[in-house]
């Protein structure tokens, strides 16, 4: 019998809250960084980062072991705070045959 074959994936993605950042919470910084993908490569890499500041104008990433449901975030012009989000997806595989 042939059928559609739902996969389940779980993936961390980032949430943005524009022109605000966490304080005092910074555990990493690293600077001439030139994307916020690649601070986000950071982040992923760093076993304690569940969110970053980053400013795309001074290049700046800064990780931090909080979020802003411990840390409430606050203005800081130029800076970005992003928090990481785990989310699922569903891959559908057609034409799956069930033995």
């Amino acid at each position: 019998m042939t059928s559609d074959l739902t996969l389940p994936r779980t993936t961390t993605g980032y949430v943005a809250v524009s022109g605000s950042d966490l304080v005092g919470s910074v555990i990493y910084t690293e600077g001439l960084v030139s994307s916020i993908l690649k601070c986000v490569g950071y982040c992923s890499l760093h076993p304690q980062c569940m969110s970053l500041n980053y400013s795309p104008l001074a290049k700046i990433c800064e990780l931090s072991n909080v979020t802003q449901k411990s840390s409430p975030a606050v203005k800081r012009s130029g800076f970005h705070y992003y928090e990481a989000v785990e989310f699922t997806v569903h891959y559908a595989v057609e034409g799956h045959t069930q033995p």
